[in-house]
């Protein structure tokens, strides 16, 4: 049976949702960059105050954002994948869902590039939203890389390494 949560717990995640769908519409307007707290604030109507009581950081924002998108991402893979046969269905289906999910969310991709420039002063473990958000890259990546050993297993795909190279499905999770 699942746990009913409390009015303070809903209302704790409706507020974080609500910060993080404001930071993607300002990151995708005007960038990380031009994109400050106090905007953030203005068009989540929370006070600074509250918004640092849940993010680190405008950096973890970011890494809140791109979190949520790339969970978006993942589960159009998941979707359109599972109406493939073969590994090599299924990896054209990741394919699709790849363009389709950036034609329509490319900021993602520029606000990903543009991390790197980020000027921290803080290392990744002080970021919440960081290792929540590596630990979906690698989910991401791990899905898509059973989906090459599914094409090998069934034929599908050749590849070109000898199969004591490829990990085994076993070892992926």
């Amino acid at each position: 049976m699942e746990k009913q949560l409390s009015r303070q717990e809903r209302e704790r995640i409706q507020l974080i949702q609500t910060v993080i769908e404001c930071a993607e519409d300002l990151f995708s307007q005007n960038g990380y960059e031009n994109t400050t707290i106090d905007a953030l604030a203005t068009k989540s109507e929370y006070t600074k105050r509250t918004i640092y009581r849940y993010f680190v950081s405008k950096e973890d924002i970011c890494f809140a954002v791109m979190l949520q998108g790339h969970m978006r991402l993942l589960e159009a893979m998941r979707e359109k994948t599972s109406h493939g046969q073969t590994g090599y269905e299924k990896i054209r289906m990741v394919y699709q869902a790849f363009d389709e999910f950036f034609m329509g969310n490319g900021w993602l991709f520029d606000l990903m590039a543009h991390i790197k420039y980020i000027k921290s002063k803080r290392n990744p473990d002080e970021l919440p939203y960081f290792e929540k958000y590596a630990d979906c890259l690698g989910l991401i990546y791990k899905e898509i890389l059973s989906l090459f050993v599914m094409g090998h297993d069934d034929q599908s795909i050749r590849l070109t390494l000898p199969r004591g190279n490829l990990p085994s499905p076993l070892h992926l999770s």
